[in-house]
């Protein structure tokens, strides 16, 4: 369908029938617009079907026979709901387009595209600048043989909008590829300027039944993604609420998620997740997030689910990585971004870059308490395996300049019987605050490793902690390493360090840094902040605390005062001695020269001067010598004056104490300073 307008598709209860196929052609030829209140429109096999089309309308086409799938090529303005259906050859493509429109679905109305059978599923195509699904609405290509479904590619110069459910709220607004058969699923690829997903709608991947692979699930948004999940909070399962999903519940493998976006948004319990499900074989899948300016997670809904990014697995196949890339990541207020295992597989990598982290949370302290089974989480990081799974916990790799946790905590835990993750930050300053937590778990066996490199401050204060620590009183285990490298760390207000064990060894602390302020090495815990590495086995059976700090003593740096009183005469240089009454200096004043006062006195011709330097004889007298011959003088020859001469007009002379000029000559003599 190609249209300047707007697509307006509605369900409604009254069935036509092929009544409108009966008037088709007449009004293809006339361009007439029809009002079809859910028609329907059967397509013979291998032929094509060109509709002018209103609301309200389904249109179903199909392929009984070994013959050609048919096709569906609209025009005209209106609204649609099709379904195209094959058993042998595969099923021809949806092209909807609106240019100046939008394409609106409300009321339960519906864009299908089934394959059943051999060949290939069609794809379903929309261009316009908005689409919009609300009230349970969906556009769905799905796959029940082996033959592989189309694809959904949605393109739209402004927005799409997927919101709430059905009137009942059985049935979400939905844009959906689904795999029932061995055939796999094709991809559902949005490129929108902005995404909305909110009230408990849903875009997603999913394999179904059989052996065949979702689909993947790509993002494309030149503005902004939003997953809001403000809707129906009686639905607790994750499944019902908001969010972009791809899964497996089959021996088929999950489709990987990717989002590509300025802005991630988050909120009100929605959710991004990857999943293979339980009672599945297959194996999870990656969750790709690239978000050029900000990634926030944040809130949850009333019944206190919190807003989720997650790549999990809840069968025996491994679930997949979660990455993040993004300036700023900010995750609050009971939000998780969290890698998972809930049985035999393995929990994928949880890695993220990001210029700047800020963990928060409000409601319940993120401590981890004196037990690790009694950890209690709340807002923040995690790659951990659940309770009553055998998979391991992965990893988190965290590369940021500031990380700030407050009330919040990174994790790695194994409450089952594998193995804890290692976390690892490489951070320019880490800041733990008001119970925020490092923590690397585990029930029993080994704890994890956590590895924190912190270039200019690590600082932890009320009541924070960084832990590795593995047992309890009924499962016994050894405590993990912890390796910090920092310039400053400084811990305050009873913040802690601890690869502590029960039932097994402490763990190994080493710190590496030029200061160490507020906490030390202490073999058990206390009210302070303590560095330790105990085990309920007795100090035999502790572990390694190292501080390594440069080897200055401060002492050595610390000059002593004197204790004598000083002589005040001690500190007057006697070099040059005063001079004596005798011997001293004067200063004469002998009235102005140069300039008169005012322009109406006359200029005097006297010249005034006064020698001011200390004299050791009466200034000479100036007398008259006759003219003499002056000596011949070597060329070139510079010697310094020292004296003057006045000539017959008055004007003065610099001679050298060689000059045999006749003139008057006033000669000086200085006295010597004394010797020093």
């Amino acid at each position: 369908m190609t249209t300047t307008k707007d697509i307006n598709i509605s369900g409604s209860d009254k069935d036509y029938g092929n009544r409108f196929q009966q008037i088709q052609e007449t009004l293809r030829q006339a361009w007439i617009p029809v009002l079809i209140a859910r028609g329907r429109t059967q397509q013979e096999a291998g032929q094509e079907a060109s509709q002018i089309a209103s609301r309200q309308t389904e249109f179903t086409f199909g392929s009984l026979g070994n013959n050609a799938p048919g096709g569906f090529s609209p025009s005209g303005f209106g609204s649609l709901s099709l379904s195209l259906n094959s058993t042998s050859r595969g099923a021809g493509n949806i092209n909807l387009s609106s240019t100046n429109g939008s394409i609106i679905l409300s009321n339960d109305a519906a864009i299908k595209n089934d394959i059943n059978g051999g060949g290939e599923g069609g794809d379903i195509k929309i261009n316009t600048q908005s689409l919009s699904l609300t009230g349970g609405s969906n556009i769905t290509s799905n796959t029940y043989g082996k033959a592989e479904s189309g694809s959904i590619i949605v393109n739209t110069s402004n927005n799409v909008e997927v919101i709430g459910r059905s009137a009942d709220g059985s049935k979400p607004s939905s844009i959906v590829v689904n795999a029932f058969g061995s055939g796999n699923a094709s991809e559902l690829r949005i490129n929108t300027g902005t995404l909305t997903v909110k009230d408990g709608a849903a875009v997603q991947s999913v394999a179904i039944s059989g052996s065949g692979n979702a689909g993947t699930l790509t993002v494309n948004a030149s503005e902004q993604v939003e997953l809001v999940g403000s809707g129906n909070t009686s639905n607790t399962a994750d499944e019902q609420r908001s969010g972009l999903f791809t899964q497996t519940q089959s021996a088929g493998n999950a489709g990987n998620l990717t989002i590509n976006t300025p802005k991630l948004i988050v909120k009100d319990g929605a959710i991004a997740k990857t999943d293979a499900t339980i009672g599945s074989s297959g194996k999870g899948a990656d969750l790709i997030i690239n978000a050029s300016e900000l990634v926030e997670v944040s809130g949850k809904l009333a019944i206190g689910k919190g807003s989720l990014l997650s790549a999990q697995t809840q069968s025996i196949g491994d679930g997949g990585d979660l990455i993040l890339n993004t300036p700023k990541l900010v995750v609050k207020n009971s939000s998780d971004i969290t890698t998972s295992t809930f049985a035999q597989g393995n929990a994928g990598d949880l890695i993220i870059r990001a210029k700047e982290i800020e963990l928060k949370g409000t409601s319940i302290p993120a401590n981890i308490e004196d037990e690790p089974d009694t950890i209690r989480i709340d807002t923040g990081l995690f790659a951990q395996a659940n309770a009553n799974a055998t998979g391991n916990a992965s990893n988190i790799d965290i590369h940021t300049e500031k990380l700030v946790i407050e009330g919040a905590i990174i994790s790695v835990s194994n409450q089952g019987t594998g193995e804890a993750g290692n976390i690892q930050v490489s951070a320019d300053s880490i800041r733990l605050d008001k119970q925020g937590g490092i923590g690397a778990i585990n029930l029993s066996g080994n704890g994890g490793n956590i590895q924190l490199l912190a270039r200019n401050l690590l600082l932890l204060r009320n009541n924070s902690r960084i832990s590795s620590r593995a047992g309890t009183q009924d499962n016994t285990g050894s405590g993990g390493n912890i390796a910090i490298n920092t310039d400053n760390l400084v811990a305050i207000e009873n913040s802690d360090i601890d690869a502590n064990a029960f039932g097994g060894l402490g763990g190994k602390v080493i710190i590496d840094a030029e200061g160490i302020f507020g906490t030390q090495a202490r073999l058990e815990k206390t009210s302070q902040s303590d560095i330790t590495a105990s085990s309920d086995l007795g100090p035999q059976f502790n572990g390694i605390v190292q501080l390594n700090t440069p080897d200055v003593d401060p002492a050595s740096a610390i000059n002593s005062l004197p204790t004598d009183v000083v002589d005040p005469s001690n500190q007057i240089d006697q070099g040059c001695a005063a001079f004596n009454e005798d011997t001293a200096s004067e200063f004469k004043v002998t009235g102005r020269g140069g300039l008169p006062p005012s322009p109406d006195q006359p200029l005097s011709s006297n010249a005034v001067w006064e020698d001011i330097r200390t004299t050791a004889t009466n200034p000479q007298k100036l007398t008259a010598n006759t003219t003499a011959k002056t000596p011949k003088q070597e060329a070139n020859k510079i010697t310094p004056a020292s004296g003057w001469v006045f000539n017959e007009d008055g004007e003065v002379t610099l001679i050298s104490s060689a000059s045999k000029a006749t003139s008057e000559k006033l000669e000086f003599t200085p006295k010597s300073c004394p010797n020093r």
